[in-house]
C-alpha cells in the first residue's frame, strides 16, 4: 500500500487555517481545522509550537493519565524579551560586510540592560535581534494578562529604546535604529525568550519536531544560533525513522520508531540546550556574566575552538538521498537512523531481488542503488 503524506499549509497565502481539535485511535489520527476540514493519517507530525493545539492535547491527555512528567507541566520561564528583524536587501557600498563570501555574525554587549546581535544573508539582507534583560524570570501566563506590552505600540516603544545602540558595521558609525529603519514594520517582532527543554517528545500516533523560537520540543536563546539547526536535525533524524516504517503499522510499531526518534535526539538536544544557556550567561549583564567573559577573554583560541565544535559534528543526513561529504574539516559523529536505515533499506531490497521482482535488477545492488518503497531507487 502506497504511503501519501498532505501537508497542511498553514500561515500561508493558501490557507489560514489552524488546528482547532484532534483525535488518535490505534489505526490513526484526526485533525480537525479551523476552516471545517477532517485530515486523516497514520501518524501526525506537531510542528507548530509548545501552545498549538496539537501539544496542549498531547500534554493534557498525558497529565490526566499520570504520564507527564512534572517538568513538562509547569510554565515555560523567560529571562529576556527580543525584538527581531530584518532589512530589505541593502547596498554593498553602505555595508561592506555584504560583500564577504562568509556572512559575518557580530553580538555586541551594551548596556546593563541591552545586548544585540546581526548577521548578513545570502540577499543582501541584514537580520538583527536587540535583547533586553529582565530583573526577575516571568512566564508567558504572567504577562499573557497585559496584551498591550506585545502589541504595535509595545514594539515601537521598544525599537525607540535600542535605537541609538552603538553595532559595528557599515560605512561610519552605526546605530541600530539604522537597521531598524530600513526594516519593513511586519518583519519586526517582540518575542519571549524562553529557554525550556521538553522531555516529552511522542504519545501514540504523535510526534513532536522543532526549535527555539516557538518549540516543538524544545527552546533555546535564539542568539546561540541553535534554533532552526535542531528543527532541522529532529526533522532529519525522523524522516529516516519514517521512511523504513511500512505503511499500516500497528501502534506499538509507531511508538517504536518514535521512541528511536526520540532516544537519538534527546542527547544531542540536551548538549545543545546546555550550550544554549551557556551563551545566556555569557551574554547576562550581571557579575557571573562579566567574571565568565573576563575569563574568555584570556583563554588560548584553541580551547574556545574546541567548545564551538559541539555545534559542527552533529550533522544528520537522511538515508534516502546521496551522501554530502568533504564540506568540513570536522568529522561527522555516528548517526545511527542514518546506518539502520541504509541497513534495512538493503535487507529490504535483497528480499526483492530474492523473490525475483521484476521491477529491480541485480546491477542496481551492484551499482550501490537500493530499492523502498517499491518503485524508487536510492543510492547509497
Amino acid at each position: 500500500m502506497a504511503r501519501s503524506y498532505h501537508l497542511l499549509d498553514y500561515g500561508s497565502s493558501k490557507s489560514e487555517s489552524v488546528v482547532t481539535a484532534m483525535e488518535q485511535t490505534k489505526k490513526g489520527v484526526m485533525v480537525r481545522t479551523s476552516d471545517g476540514m477532517i485530515h486523516e493519517g497514520e501518524i501526525l507530525v506537531g510542528d507548530d509550537g509548545a501552545y498549538s493545539t496539537i501539544h496542549q492535547n498531547i500534554y493534557e491527555k498525558l497529565d490526566k493519565i499520570g504520564q507527564l512528567p512534572i517538568s513538562d507541566a509547569k510554565p515555560l520561564p523567560f529571562r529576556y524579551i527580543g525584538l527581531v528583524g530584518r532589512t530589505t536587501p541593502q547596498n554593498p557600498k553602505d555595508f561592506p560586510e555584504l560583500e564577504r563570501e562568509d556572512s559575518p555574525f557580530m553580538c555586541i554587549i551594551g548596556d546593563h540592560k541591552h545586548s544585540a546581535a546581526i548577521f548578513t544573508t545570502q540577499s543582501n539582507a541584514i537580520a538583527w535581534i536587540a535583547v533586553k534583560f529582565l530583573d526577575t524570570e516571568g512566564t508567558r501566563e504572567k504577562y499573557n494578562s497585559h496584551n498591550s506590552d506585545w502589541g504595535p505600540a509595545s514594539v515601537e516603544e521598544m525599537c525607540k529604546a535600542v535605537y541609538n545602540f552603538a553595532i559595528p558595521g557599515g560605512n561610519g558609525l552605526q546605530v541600530l535604529g539604522n537597521l531598524n529603519d530600513k526594516s519593513p514594520k511586519l518583519l519586526i517582532s517582540k518575542i519571549m525568550m524562553e529557554e525550556k527543554l521538553f522531555h516529552t517528545w511522542y504519545h501514540q500516533r504523535t510526534v513532536l519536531i522543532g526549535d527555539g523560537e516557538c518549540l516543538r520540543n524544545k527552546l533555546m536563546h535564539p542568539v546561540a544560533g541553535l534554533c532552526a539547526m535542531n528543527a532541522m536535525q529532529d526533522a532529519v533524524t525522523l524522516a529516516n525513522w519514517l521512511n523504513v516504517l511500512p505503511s499500516g503499522s500497528s501502534l506499538q510499531e509507531v511508538e517504536m520508531c518514535f521512541k528511536e526518534y526520540r532516544d537519538e535526539r534527546f542527547p544531542l538536544a540536551l548538549k545543545a540546550y546546555r550550550q544554549s544557556e551557556g551563551t545566556s550567561t555569557l551574554l547576562a549583564q550581571n557579575l557571573f556574566g562579566r567574571v565568565i567573559r573576563f575569563i574568555l577573554s584570556y583563554l588560548p583560541i584553541f580551547i574556545i575552538a574546541q567548545a564551538s565544535v559541539l555545534g559542527i559534528e552533529n550533522r544528520p543526513q537522511v538515508a534516502f538521498l546521496p551522501p554530502v561529504t568533504g564540506r568540513s574539516t570536522i568529522k561527522p559523529i555516528p548517526q545511527r537512523s542514518l546506518f539502520m536505515a541504509k541497513q534495512i533499506m538493503l535487507e529490504r531490497a535483497k528480499a526483492l531481488i530474492a523473490d525475483h521482482r521484476p521491477e529491480i535488477s541485480g546491477s542496481s545492488i551492484i551499482n550501490g542503488f537500493y530499492l523502498y518503497p517499491s518503485s524508487h531507487f536510492i543510492k547509497d
